[in-house]
């Protein structure tokens, strides 16, 4: 569902696979990221831009500011960031603890622009891309990286799996709109009815009720 979006949003399937390409290579490729998230957290950026090259240094940004703050996570990296992207920089301020008057200043930017002004204050704070590299080189960053190399590979293999449940599915909405099912319907509405209406019409206990129409013909015959 992640990637047709991606594709609607793109409005260019092109566009959308080179997108969605650049996300599995970054997700290898982090000890923070995974594409499972990226995907589903990509309509932020995508609405913010269309070219893959700004797209993978938002992508980059996203991954310095969870190394800078790892409570927050990676979907609240992506909220801070689009919100800045979009003249706002309240959570960049208060949850990434940012300074307030840089942060007002890059959000008064172009896109291009913030992502440059952007990449060059956190390289200053010292979250750099050799501080991802490093990090990649401990053993819980290579850890999670084979984790995202693994779940990458089942995507794969499930592929062939999904189009056939999807073959499935078709075939079962085609006989649950027939005439077979559109006469279970009736059949079922007229059982329930038969059933509630005993109860709603009678002054019975409950028990007694359903005694009475358990042993009834009529309920052993339905």
């Amino acid at each position: 569902q992640s990637q047709v979006m991606i594709t609607a949003m793109c409005n260019d399937k092109q566009l959308a696979n080179a997108y969605m390409k650049m996300l599995d290579k970054v997700a290898i490729d982090s000890p923070l990221l995974d594409s499972q998230t990226m995907y589903s957290n990509s309509k932020s950026f995508v609405a913010v831009s269309k070219d893959v090259k700004q797209l993978e240094k938002m992508w980059a940004l996203t991954e310095r500011l969870v190394a800078s703050d790892p409570a927050q996570g990676l979907e609240g990296a992506v909220f801070a960031l689009r919100e800045l992207f979009s003249g706002d920089a309240i959570s960049m301020v208060e949850r990434f603890e940012m300074p307030r008057d840089v942060m007002n200043d890059i959000k008064k930017m172009n896109i291009s622009d913030q992502l440059v002004a952007l990449d060059s204050f956190l390289n200053k704070m010292g979250f750099t891309e050799q501080l991802i590299a490093d990090m990649g080189g401990t053993a819980l960053g290579k850890w999670t990286q084979v984790k995202e190399r693994m779940q990458l590979l089942l995507r794969d293999m499930g592929t062939p799996a999904i189009e056939s449940v999807s073959n499935f599915l078709d075939g079962a909405l085609s006989r649950l709109e027939g005439e077979p099912m559109r006469k279970f319907a009736e059949w079922g509405g007229k059982a329930i009815n038969s059933i509630l209406t005993g109860l709603a019409n009678s002054a019975t206990r409950l028990y007694d009720w359903f005694t009475s129409l358990t042993a009834s013909p009529e309920f052993k015959s339905i």
